[in-house]
This record gives structure tokens, C-alpha cells and sequence, in this order.
């Protein structure tokens, strides 16, 4: 674990307490960063009659999400995939006005002065970033009702679904595989788009070692985050009309 995710964790605990708060580091040894085996770790230490939400960490989240869990997940009978709002590439955003948010926080940080204390820069441009109101315009971002990522249920049907596929390794088609297991055990499966659930952009890197359905899904989902259809056609016409 790096300084930084020590550090904010914690943080956390030292906010709520420590048995609210609970960590586990993986050894993964010389494997391959795999994400559903994280998550699978983490979802086994949960009690056998807890609730899991599996949540991606570049979201902005509301305590609503947590309530709206709860009452989505019912045993062995449903599980809940809300469909977040991901925002486009803010350097392609085809519109004039400030910036709605944004997870790339250098631009704040730049003009901060370097001499001072580093942390209390970036903690006034997380507070900056915080107080700025999100919008969901169509040209600032999309629903994103292909991911799977993010999804709420009880372990028990966690567990009658056989879990994460454990043979995938790198980015990618795990979550794919989990919702289909989820469905296929006999859960039916809830969707719907969350206003409150906002996927920050950030850019995204696909590892060149990817190959197949893994490497395709990675570049589909960086070149999904680009620009609205809207934003790329005025921005064809417009060069086109300059050349």
C-alpha cells in the first residue's frame, strides 16, 4: 500500500473509529494486480448476513447510496446495479464556462505556492473541488449503463453466485462475469440511473499486455470518455470547414 492510501485510511479510522474502519493488505506475492480478487477478499471478511456494496473509489458518493443499498438488496431474491453519470474529458468539452469538476486537481494545486506546506494546498483544492456544484448536462458527461462495477447484495447470494472469476487477472470483464453469475444463480438484478453517483474523469490507462476482451473493454471504455457525439462532430465540421 502506498503512503498516500495509508495515510487517508487512517484518517478515516481516526474520524470513526477503527471497528468501522477495517483494512486488509494482500500479499499478492508475483501475481498480476487482479481487482476481483481484492474485492473477493474483502467481501469474504464480511459476516455472513452483512450487505456488500462494491464501490469504485473515483466516485463521489452520498449518504443516500448507502440507504437506497439497504433497500435495493433483498436475500436471495434481488441485487442492486445502479447506473452511475461518468463525465467526459473536461479538455474536450465542447462548451464555454467553468469546469463542473474535476479529479485532476494540478491545475489547482499549480498556483498554490510552492514554498508552503504541500498538504494544506491539497487539502483547500479538495474543499475547492467539493464546493463546486456537479453538472450532469449531456455534453459534460453520460450514463454509463454498461459498467458493472458498482453493485449492492447480500453475501449470501455474494457467495451462491460462485463469486469473482479468480483466473482473471489485470483490468477488466470481472464485474461482467460476476453479474452474469448473479443472474444466472437466480437473483434478479435492479437497475437504474443514480443522480448521485458521479464518476469523476481521470485518464485512463490500458495496459499494453491486454489482449482479447479484456484489451477491447479498456479501450472502449477511455475512448467512451472523450467526448459527447455532439462535441465530436462540431469538432470534425469545425476543422473541417478551417482546412
Amino acid at each position: 500500500m502506498n503512503r498516500a492510501s495509508a495515510y487517508l485510511l487512517r484518517s478515516y479510522q481516526e474520524e470513526f473509529g477503527s471497528s468501522k474502519i477495517r483494512y486488509h493488505i494482500a500479499d499478492t506475492g508475483k501475481r498480476q494486480f487482479s481487482r476481483g480478487a481484492g474485492l473477493q477478499l474483502g467481501a469474504l471478511a464480511a459476516g455472513i448476513n452483512d450487505i456488500i456494496f462494491f464501490m469504485d473509489i473515483d466516485m463521489v458518493v452520498t449518504p443516500n447510496l448507502v440507504a437506497q443499498c439497504r433497500r435495493n438488496a433483498v436475500r436471495g431474491k434481488k441485487a442492486w446495479y445502479p447506473i452511475p453519470y461518468s463525465q467526459y474529458d473536461p479538455d474536450r468539452q465542447c462548451f464555454d464556462g467553468s469546469l463542473a469538476r474535476s479529479v485532476d486537481e494540478r491545475s489547482i494545486l499549480n498556483v498554490a505556492d510552492p514554498a508552503g506546506d504541500s498538504s494544506l494546498g491539497r487539502n483547500g483544492a479538495r474543499e475547492t473541488i467539493r464546493q463546486t456544484p456537479l453538472n450532469l448536462e449531456e455534453d459534460r458527461g453520460f450514463w454509463r449503463d454498461f459498467g458493472y462495477g458498482i453493485a449492492c447484495f447480500y453475501k449470501t447470494d455474494f457467495i451462491a453466485s460462485g463469486g469473482f472469476d479468480l483466473t482473471i487477472e489485470g483490468w477488466g470483464e470481472e464485474d461482467v462475469r460476476l453479474y452474469k453469475s448473479i443472474l444466472a444463480s437466480g437473483v434478479d438484478v435492479f437497475r437504474a440511473k443514480q443522480s448521485d453517483l458521479v464518476h469523476i474523469y481521470h485518464t485512463k490507462f490500458c495496459d499494453p499486455t491486454l489482449v482479447g476482451a479484456q484489451a477491447k473493454s479498456c479501450s472502449q471504455t477511455r475512448a467512451s470518455h472523450y467526448a459527447s457525439q455532439t462535441c465530436l462532430a462540431k469538432t470534425y465540421f469545425h476543422r473541417h470547414k478551417l482546412n
